[in-house]
This record gives C-alpha cells, sequence and structure tokens, in this order.
C-alpha cells in the first residue's frame, strides 16, 4: 500500500484518536462521534469473525438506518470483505443483485426490506455488535488493487443493474480529488442527499470521513423542508446530491 491510498476506516480511526467526541454521522435525533463510529466498526467486524466470515467473502448490506449502514459497510472492508449495497427500489432489483453478488452473508437491523429473499443467511448489526466486543484486530493494510466494493447501477441504456468493482484506488483517487477540488475540511456539515444504495451516497460519506467533517443523512423521504431543518439544527453548511435535489429546492422554494 502507498502512503497516497486513502482507506477510509484508517481515516476514520485516525480522527476517533485525534477528534474522538467531534460528531461523525448524524441521522434524525441518532448522533455518533467519530470514537464511536470507530468502536462500531470494530465491533461489526469482530461479529463477523463470529459468524465464519473469510476474507474476500462477499457480503450485503441491507439496513434501514443509515448509520448502520455506513458502519456495517466500513466495517466489512475492515476485516477484509466485499461490501455490496442492497438496492432498496424494488423486489425484483433487490433479488437480481443477491442472486448475482452470491453473498456469504446479508446485514440487516433486524428488519427485511423484501420477502422473496428470506432464504438468504441473514444478521443484525445489533448481533453482529453483541457478539463482536473484545474484537482487536490490527489496523488492516490493503492493497491498491484489492476490491473493496460492489456497487450495481441502473445507469444503463438496458435498465439492467450492473454491477461495478470498486478498488481501494479508485476510492481513494475520487475522494482524495474531491476534497481537493472543493477545499473540504474539518468545518464541512453536510447533508447527504441521495439515496442509500446509491454510489454517490457512499462516495459523499466517504470523503466527510477523510476530512473529519459531520454527515447530515436522511432517514425518510428527501424534500426540502426535511433538508433546510436538518441544516439549521446542526449547523449545516453544505448539500450534495443530484440535480433533481436541487430542483426540488427550486420549484418549492
Amino acid at each position: 500500500m502507498t502512503s497516497q491510498l486513502e482507506v477510509t476506516f484508517e481515516s476514520i480511526f485516525s480522527h476517533a484518536n485525534g477528534r474522538p467526541d467531534h460528531p461523525a454521522l448524524i441521522a434524525g435525533e441518532r448522533t455518533v462521534t467519530y470514537r464511536e463510529l470507530k468502536e462500531m466498526i470494530v465491533g461489526i467486524a469482530g461479529g463477523l469473525r463470529r459468524a465464519g466470515l473469510r476474507q474476500a467473502d462477499r457480503v450485503c448490506v441491507e439496513t434501514h438506518d443509515p448509520i448502520d449502514h455506513f458502519a456495517a459497510s466500513v466495517a466489512i472492508m475492515f476485516y477484509g470483505g466485499t461490501s455490496v449495497a442492497l438496492p432498496n427500489d424494488s423486489a425484483e432489483s433487490y433479488e437480481a443483485v443477491l442472486d448475482d453478488a452470491r453473498p456469504r452473508l446479508v446485514v440487516t437491523n433486524g428488519l427485511r426490506r423484501f420477502e422473496v429473499c428470506e432464504s438468504a443467511n441473514s444478521t443484525s448489526v445489533k448481533e453482529l455488535l453483541n457478539v463482536g466486543d473484545g474484537y482487536s484486530a490490527p489496523l488492516r493494510r490493503p492493497t491498491p488493487e484489492e476490491i473493496a466494493m460492489i456497487y450495481y447501477t441502473s445507469g444503463t441504456s438496458s435498465g439492467i443493474r450492473k454491477g461495478v468493482l470498486q478498488s481501494y484506488r479508485a476510492l481513494s483517487v475520487t475522494s482524495q480529488y474531491i476534497s481537493e477540488i472543493m477545499r473540504l475540511d474539518a468545518s464541512v456539515v453536510e447533508y447527504v442527499a441521495s439515496p442509500m444504495d446509491n454510489a454517490f451516497w457512499f462516495g459523499r460519506c466517504r470523503v466527510l470521513m477523510r476530512v473529519g467533517g459531520t454527515a447530515l443523512l436522511s432517514t425518510g423521504n428527501l424534500n426540502p423542508l426535511n433538508i433546510l431543518n436538518a441544516l439549521r439544527q446542526h449547523g449545516g453548511n453544505s448539500i450534495a446530491g443530484d440535480t433533481p435535489i436541487f430542483l426540488l429546492f427550486l420549484h418549492h422554494m
């Protein structure tokens, strides 16, 4: 691993040591500091070890809580697995991703989005944390070409979701470029206006964790009033989203 390779869990652990009480993720009434986020990641990774996960195994993540979703995704990479975000738009997409990814495990928060895949082996974030106490693995050093995660995108002419393999190098180059070109630092408190199963959502969260900022995350339907209320309540100073989000602002405000 080169010194320039940015790895999300390394950034989080660094900020947990330097600014442990600084808010990392805020979703609704729930706030998680960098120290607490590190503890979640380590605890979930310990639970994955107890569940028999092997390095390079694929693990799908489906939660109804954005904080659990992010922490579980990063914990999978910290342990050595490959994280796969499950889509929430339809049962067909959900089942298609499971069939293609063939995960060793599905991580939930105790709820299942669709009934069609009840046969998939699953566990919850809470269960992983309960059995993962005391896990003390050394900080893992992935190689640049190692696959960190797979995102299934519907942005194709065929309309069929296709899996995109994302290496640690690709994730690192993207987050470094965005944070530098936007001149982001630890003062940023950004509302990430995007669905959890979208690569943009995880990308923005990674950028914010890289610089030690705070991510404001949606717990329901995205609408301008909820976004503005969250910004006002938590001192937000940035909004990240795709074109439809800003068209909503222009239309309603």
